[in-house]
C-alpha cells in the first residue's frame, strides 16, 4: 500500500513538472511576435531637439573610442610603474576625467613639449 501511494505521488510530481515546462514553451509564445514598441518616446514627443540622431550618437561613440585609444597609447609610452599604469588605464574606462589621469596626461604633454 505504501509503495502504491509513493509511486502515485512520484508520478504526479513528474507530471506536474513536465506540465510546468510545457507551459513555458506553449505555441502562442513561440510564434515570434515582437513586443509592441512605441514609435516615439516621451522625450521625442515633447522635446525633439534634445534627442540626438543615431548617426550623431555613432559619431560621438567613435570619437570617444579613438580618444580612449590615444590616451592609452600615451600611457604606454610613459615611464611609470605597472601598478600605476593599470590604475590609469582603469581610469580611462571608468572615470575619464579623474584627477590622477588628467595629471598624468598633462605631465606627458609637458615632457613632449620640452623634447
Amino acid at each position: 500500500m505504501k509503495k502504491r501511494v509513493y509511486c502515485t505521488l512520484c508520478v504526479l510530481c513528474i507530471v506536474s513538472f513536465f506540465h510546468e515546462c510545457y507551459a513555458q514553451t506553449s505555441a502562442k509564445d513561440s510564434i515570434g511576435e515582437k513586443p509592441l514598441m512605441p514609435k516615439a518616446t516621451l522625450l521625442e514627443i515633447y522635446e525633439p531637439n534634445m534627442v540626438i540622431s543615431e548617426r550623431e550618437r555613432n559619431r560621438l561613440k567613435n570619437e570617444r573610442i579613438t580618444e580612449e585609444k590615444r590616451r592609452r597609447s600615451i600611457l604606454d609610452t610613459l615611464d611609470i610603474g605597472e601598478g600605476k599604469r593599470k590604475r590609469l588605464i582603469r581610469d580611462i574606462y571608468k572615470d575619464p576625467f579623474s584627477e590622477r589621469l588628467l595629471k598624468a596626461l598633462a605631465t606627458a604633454k609637458l615632457k613632449a613639449i620640452k623634447d
